[in-house]
């Protein structure tokens, strides 16, 4: 498929694949074929120049809460959460000690060096810049920046995304703030003020904010799809409900 491209485009091949990776990445390609996803073909439909910066939080949350995007993933579920501000050598010293033995060193050298600086140039200096995740200071060194001022139906998706992830329909609050390939993990946002989002979502009957036993849970209806509030968000129609029905409403937080 990527051979029929390059004659169709005239892009070299290791272009194409390149892209083609950074496509899958992002959520917009199948794993294992090059079939687009619900969210890619709503991506071509509606911003294919990802002009939108809900399209880019979205990818952003694909990209950096997929383990198998190992750099990716280890930048922003670890290495900045976990360690305190470093330059671009500082980042490659945790990645040589935490691969060391996992990979060659040529591997390390080579593929290493490169995923690395993508994802930095990727965040300071190119399209996923507008989110404001990342940050350097006068001595390079590279800090973690909130981003809170997420798309409603943006995070609505990305909850639904998460919590279909582990087949279920409810969920603690702390577990969406704390657990690797959280939202709140991922745009750095701390409890309460991911609960102040929860709480709007809540209102906007995007999905149900629970009080039970004095934990904080959140509930969304069997069989909800993020696709539901992508589109939506793309297109200002009203999102299909993905509030669970019951009748039991004991605790709920109104």
């Amino acid at each position: 498929m990527i051979l029929c491209l390059e004659e169709d485009t005239g892009l070299p091949y290791r272009q194409l694949r390149n892209r083609v990776a950074i496509a899958r990445a992002m959520g917009l390609f199948n794993e294992k074929s090059l079939v687009l996803t619900p969210f890619g073909k709503l991506v071509v439909k509606h911003d294919i120049f990802f002009e939108n910066i809900g399209t880019l939080e979205y990818c952003h949350f694909l990209a950096a809460g997929n383990f198998f995007n190992l750099v990716w993933y280890d930048v922003f579920n670890e290495l900045l959460v976990e360690n305190p501000p470093a330059d671009y050598q500082g980042w490659m010293r945790f990645f040589k000690q935490k691969y060391e033995g996992l990979y060659t060193q040529a591997s390390i050298e080579d593929h290493l060096s490169k995923e690395v600086r993508f994802t930095i140039e990727a965040y300071l200096k190119n399209r996923f810049r507008k989110l404001d995740l990342l940050a350097e200071n006068s001595s390079g060194q590279i800090q973690k920046r909130r981003h809170v001022e997420i798309n409603p139906l943006i995070l609505t998706a990305m909850i639904c995304k998460f919590m279909s992830s582990k087949s279920i329909t409810l969920i603690q609050v702390e577990e969406l703030v704390s657990s690797k390939g959280s939202p709140g993990i991922l745009y750095g946002i701390d409890g309460a003020a991911f609960r102040s989002h929860l709480e709007m979502l809540h209102e906007q009957n995007l999905l149900r904010l629970e009080t039970r036993h004095g934990l904080d849970q959140i509930r969304i209806k069997d069989g909800t799809e993020p696709e539901n509030n992508l589109n939506a968000f793309y297109t200002g129609l009203n999102p299909m409900p993905s509030v669970q029905d019951n009748k039991d409403d004991e605790g709920l937080l109104l």
